[in-house]
């Protein structure tokens, strides 16, 4: 009972040292995070007549809260992975051969599925909803009134954070559907 509980407290270890580190290189990469995270929509809309777009901010300290908030993000996804890993790790001695290799490449499958719901949502899907929303800028600006749309970074950063959940989640579902039936 003592080794596995040492060995749990050695993956906790390993976790919260992640969790730092995530956090400390996320930090010092913090203007790169989110240059690529609004990197989609410039690829996307270079062309567009709307192309020059830009974000705004409207509170001193709402940058601060913006690249906080893109830390945490990016942490949780990196510690997901990571506890992910070390429960089928800890556990996968205890299993039986038939469920091991189950498991494994369930989280193959679901890791594989996790990337390519990443790229769908950063290429496709972030892109075309941007796309339609910035409809409505030109439909109403051939009207009588015109109107600009001015885009606040903390509601993008959380527009493309709820885009990304909502793909990542259908995705697995679609997964653990797949696996189940």
């Amino acid at each position: 009972m003592i080794k596995y509980l040492l060995e749990i407290k050695n993956r906790i270890f390993l976790l919260i040292l992640t969790i730092i580190t995530t956090f400390l290189i996320s930090y010092v990469y913090k203007e790169i995070l989110l240059f690529l995270i609004t990197q989609p929509d410039r690829l996307i809309n270079k062309n567009a007549s709307y192309s020059i777009f830009y974000f705004i901010f409207t509170d001193v300290t709402e940058i601060l809260f913006i690249y906080i908030k893109l830390i945490i993000f990016l942490n949780l996804q990196v510690f997901i992975l990571f506890i992910i890993y070390h429960c089928f790790v800890f556990f996968s001695p205890a299993m039986f051969k038939s469920e091991y290799e189950f498991l494994r490449i369930f989280l193959k499958v679901s890791l594989t599925i996790w990337v390519f719901s990443v790229l769908i949502s950063n290429f496709f899907l972030v892109p075309i909803t941007w796309n339609f929303f910035f409809s409505f800028q030109e439909l109403i600006s051939s009207k009588l009134v015109n109107l600009h749309f001015e885009a606040k970074l903390i509601e993008y950063l959380e527009f493309y954070i709820s885009i990304y959940y909502l793909c990542v989640i259908y995705f697995q579902v679609f997964t653990i559907f797949f696996f189940f039936f």
